[in-house]
């Protein structure tokens, strides 16, 4: 595996990363991809994020590191997604300025983005969870989950024993 070190350069790599929410929002999600991107920009590779807002309007924020936050509109919750056509407007016209698209999982507005843009860039799926309380919804959203982890170009699992147990990994 490549070591990374203080003299490696990273100017011509660009991530966005698709989240659920982002702090001032609370969660185990939102809290990795803050430390990835905050450590990534840091670290100085250009990385930024796209994510739900929790109230009706888009908000685009640059934040004191100096990396962009874009909020997309809630239209309202359902079974604990954020529907919000905007998120599929700002990946669209988004995904293309970057060459890797980090992408959060379980997160069907992510995934339909995802989909329906199809973009170019390398994709990494970041497994947090299976989805279990919203088991009549995975009729719908499981086709678009399995293609996302088909087309993942690599996929990173919160453990090794999340990893092992996870159905929905062992599936793909």
């Amino acid at each position: 595996m490549p070591q990374i070190n203080s003299d490696t350069n990273f100017v011509n790599i660009k991530v966005l990363h698709l989240s659920k929410f982002f702090p001032p929002f609370r969660g185990g999600i939102e809290t990795v991809v803050y430390e990835l991107t905050e450590g990534f920009n840091h670290r100085g590779i250009t990385t930024d994020v796209l994510c739900s807002n929790s109230i009706r309007k888009n908000e685009q924020e640059i934040t004191a590191s100096g990396y962009k936050v874009t909020r997309s509109a809630s239209l309202f919750q359902l079974l604990s997604t954020s529907i919000s056509p905007a998120y599929i407007y700002f990946a669209k016209k988004l995904c293309g300025q970057y060459n890797i698209i980090h992408v959060h999982l379980p997160n069907p507005m992510a995934a339909l983005a995802m989909w329906l843009v199809r973009p170019n860039a390398k994709v990494i799926v970041h497994w947090h969870s299976d989805i279990v309380n919203q088991k009549k919804a995975m009729v719908f959203y499981q086709p678009l989950q399995n293609w996302l982890l088909k087309r993942a170009d690599a996929i990173i699992a919160t453990s090794q024993a999340y990893l092992d147990a996870s159905h929905a990994l062992a599936l793909n």
